[in-house]
């Protein structure tokens, strides 16, 4: 299950996976367990859409905020650094381009 919170210049996310003896409503009680952590969060982007838009920012700069550091993020970093080293730093929860 997906959900989805809008707002004027972002959208937040979050998922639950089910499985064959867990019921509907405690999937559909995880996902809406995480997205009000999203939304909670002082993040900008959610932790999903933090690691997809890392590239661009080394790239072309600009930052965000997200909740908090995941391992896709962390790897997404190392990888990136790899081939535009030094085009990315994140410094707590936040990813910029470095001047």
């Amino acid at each position: 299950m997906t959900a989805v919170a809008d707002y004027e210049h972002t959208r937040l996310g979050a998922d639950a996976l089910g499985e064959k003896t867990k019921p509907a409503e405690t999937v559909g009680q995880e996902a809406a367990t995480r997205l009000q952590g999203e939304m909670s969060a002082t993040g900008v982007v959610d932790l999903h859409t933090a690691d997809n838009l890392m590239v661009w920012v080394a790239l072309f700069g600009g930052s965000y905020t997200f909740a908090q550091v995941t391992g896709h993020i962390e790897t997404n970093a190392w990888t990136i650094d790899q081939f535009l080293p030094g085009a990315l730093k994140i410094e707590e929860n936040q990813v910029f381009r470095p001047t």
